[in-house]
């Protein structure tokens, strides 16, 4: 009886210490779990802070950017809607104090130069061609008004200001693109256009004296036309190029 009592403590005194039905080892290994657990957690947590903080600065580059596109489209529709409004204006020429003898000194070297006006039937365009005059009258040049075109329909005319000279004749060549250059730093281009100038092949002298051709103006001929609404319009819509000849906007920005 005694050796049995001996073996039953001793058998209890080595049992296993167990808290809510687990072990050490089990609460060991639980809490190993849990800490890998935290330690993944903390790791998505940074993970997610870093996501989180590089998309806001990804979207709010975004929106800077869109912000400043939108600015720059609309100063560019209040700089167009200005360049209309400008159009729309009365063209004139600077005569008060020197402003006119200092714009148009250039022309002052072609005093032998026969110069002709042709205002269109437009009381604009008519009084435009008077200040022209008085302007060359400044530098000592005596231009002469033509009425050829005040018998034509003004709106079959080309609009703006346009510069003509004979081919072949250097003189008139050089005369002709000076007065062009004067008038466009005068603003009468399209924009930032230049007053566009051209040359005209003369014509056969036995041609005009048979009639078969009606004999043009043998020195520098500016065609004033109406204000040019239209070609300021084309021009805004083309992309401000500096002349009609280059290639619209939207075809150099896929190029």
């Amino acid at each position: 009886m005694q050796d049995t009592a001996t073996i039953e403590k001793t058998t209890t005194s080595k049992g296993v210490s167990r808290m809510l039905g687990l072990s050490l080892h089990s609460w060991e290994d639980l809490m190993l779990l849990s800490l890998g657990a935290a330690a993944l957690a903390a790791v998505l947590v940074i993970v997610s802070t870093w996501a989180v903080v590089r998309m806001q600065r990804n979207e709010a580059r975004e929106s800077a950017a869109t912000i400043a596109a939108l600015n720059n489209h609309t100063a560019r529709l209040q700089a167009d809607n200005l360049a209309l409004q400008a159009v729309l204006l009365p063209r004139h020429i600077e005569l008060h104090g020197d402003k006119a003898g200092a714009l148009f000194a250039p022309m002052a070297e072609f005093g032998t130069v026969s110069f002709a006006l042709q205002p269109v039937n437009d009381a604009e365009a008519r009084n435009l061609v008077g200040e022209i005059l008085l302007a060359l009258a400044f530098v000592g040049i005596s231009a002469t008004l033509d009425e050829t075109l005040t018998a034509v329909n003004p709106n079959t005319v080309a609009e703006g200001v346009m510069v003509s000279f004979p081919k072949g004749n250097a003189r008139l060549e050089k005369a002709g693109n000076a007065l062009a250059d004067v008038l466009t730093n005068a603003g009468l281009g399209v924009g930032t256009m230049p007053v566009f100038r051209y040359g005209i092949t003369p014509q056969d002298p036995k041609d005009i004296a048979s009639g078969l051709v009606n004999p043009i103006h043998l020195g520098v001929v500016v065609a004033v036309g109406q204000r040019p609404v239209s070609q300021m319009v084309e021009w805004l819509k083309r992309g401000r190029p500096a002349s009609f000849a280059e290639p619209v906007a939207d075809k150099i920005e896929k190029k």
